[in-house]
């Protein structure tokens, strides 16, 4: 069975041992981990250029003995990943860089609440401001215009 599953060593047994894993089929070509001090990301780049995010959350998943991943984000990137790495940001603090075929760069970095907010009041700023080529803004489209 293909799909993405988190494994613990286990140095006493000097062997791996699953600790759960996603519960659909992938074509992961690559899969890497973000994290913030407590909180554990995995990111799974696919063949078709799907990026998907899970989380593992033990107390909520067990199922016959098994832990499953839980499915959190799923992004189409139009490009399939061909490479990734893990980069340091800071003390407990990583971030997962994919490489796609195409030349795209993506960062998936972990942000606090606090700067989560700050980003999404950010992106709600510059949609309504910055106009895109030809006006095809589609957020200000959508937007009512007053009389």
């Amino acid at each position: 069975r293909k799909s993405v599953q988190l494994l613990r060593w286990m140095e006493n047994k000097r062997k791996l041992h699953l600790l759960a894993r996603d519960r659909r089929i992938r074509s992961s070509v690559s899969c890497d981990f973000v994290a913030r001090e407590h909180d554990l990301q995995m990111i799974s780049f696919e063949s078709v250029g799907a990026v998907n995010i899970f989380t593992y959350e033990p107390a909520n998943t067990a199922d016959e003995g098994l832990d499953y991943l839980i499915e959190k984000s799923h992004y189409f990137t139009g490009s399939s990943c061909s490479s990734s790495v893990r980069l340091a940001l800071g003390e407990n603090v990583f971030a997962a860089v994919g490489f796609m075929h195409n030349g795209a760069v993506l960062a998936i970095v972990p942000v606090s609440d606090a700067d989560a907010d700050e980003l999404a009041a950010a992106a709600e700023g510059t949609a309504h401001a910055a106009l895109a080529p030809l006006g095809l803004n589609t957020k200000a489209f959508r937007r009512r215009k007053e009389p």
